[in-house]
């Protein structure tokens, strides 16, 4: 299955995405040499490890977000 979110790691970046999006589980893009992403504005949880060991230096957690994950962002430039 295609979509933005799975398209994008190949740029390095995440944006657009889907903004039905409600769950990132665990591990989604772990270790995927992302430099910046943008979280849907529906989202509600982040799974453990679901960004970690990228290279993240900026994350804007939206509002409806009410579960991260252990070490969901670890290991970025954060």
């Amino acid at each position: 299955m295609s979509s933005p979110l799975y398209l994008a790691i190949a740029a390095q970046s995440l944006s657009p995405r889907p903004d039905n999006v409600t769950t990132i589980s665990n591990d989604t893009f772990f270790n995927n040499q992302l430099t910046k992403i943008e979280l849907p504005s529906k989202l509600k949880e982040i799974g453990q490890f679901a960004f970690s060991q990228n290279s993240l230096t900026e994350v804007k957690i939206p509002s409806e977000v009410t579960k991260i994950g252990e070490s969901a962002f670890s290991k970025n430039k954060l």
